[in-house]
């Protein structure tokens, strides 16, 4: 026995489960985009809800992203600044999926960390990017802002990464020297500075993303990843 609503949800019906499913297999053969009424084909397949991806893309048009491809039922988006944005068939609008863009970029994802000696599973849903995606190292923030626990990775696009800790005199030292370039940035008006970014108080992040392009530069020179 199912229930189903007919073009309003003011009236509900129960029907048998096989009729159920010849209702299910016809809007399947059936379905076409609300806005511009066009059936789905394999060139412009459905990828939101009740929305092909051509009108997809007119929608998002704020995010100015460009159709990717499709991989185990979402949908695969790049906007200008290289994020990875997802959708499906059951949402109207495209995610940032941060896990999705560092792989895109061929960067690694640390599965587990080793705390004294025991393995600790890090979810795929908690990390955020510092540094930029083009280079051969970002530094990778698994954690909440909220608190809680927070590991700063350096991952380099030959697929290896490095866990800082402040215990190791190596990471201890490239922290500081982006912590210096940083500093050494302030003009007397007040700010800092990051290419063409301005701030007034210096953050972890901002340090952290100086650290990677620091790591990047000396990688690609000696192509030997920080120990």
């Amino acid at each position: 026995m199912k229930s189903i609503f007919l073009d309003y949800r003011g009236r509900e019906w129960t029907i048998t489960d096989d009729a159920f499913q010849q209702i299910a297999d016809l809007i399947r053969a059936n379905c076409i985009c609300q806005t511009c009424e066009s059936a789905y084909t394999d060139e412009i397949p459905q990828v939101a809800q009740n929305c092909c991806l051509r009108c997809f893309l007119v929608s998002e048009n704020r995010h100015r992203i460009s159709f990717l491809d499709e991989a185990d039922g979402h949908f695969r988006f790049i906007d200008p600044k290289g994020e990875i944005r997802l959708s499906d068939i059951g949402n109207t609008e495209s995610r940032i999926s941060v896990s999705e863009t560092i792989r895109y970029h061929g960067f690694p994802i640390p599965q587990t960390i080793v705390l004294e000696g025991v393995a600790k599973v890090l979810s795929p849903w908690s990390w955020q990017i510092n540094g930029d995606v083009t280079r051969s190292c970002v530094a990778l923030k698994y954690g909440s802002s909220g608190g809680g626990e927070t590991y700063i990775s350096l991952a380099y696009k030959n697929g290896e990464y490095v866990v800082l800790s402040k215990r190791k005199h190596s990471h201890r030292e490239l922290l500081q020297r982006a912590r210096n370039q940083i500093e050494a940035s302030k003009v007397k008006e007040g700010y800092y500075r990051i290419g063409d970014r301005r701030f007034y108080s210096l953050y972890d992040s901002s340090v952290f993303e100086v650290a990677s392009e620091i790591a990047s530069i000396e990688y690609d020179i000696s192509k030997k990843v920080l120990e």
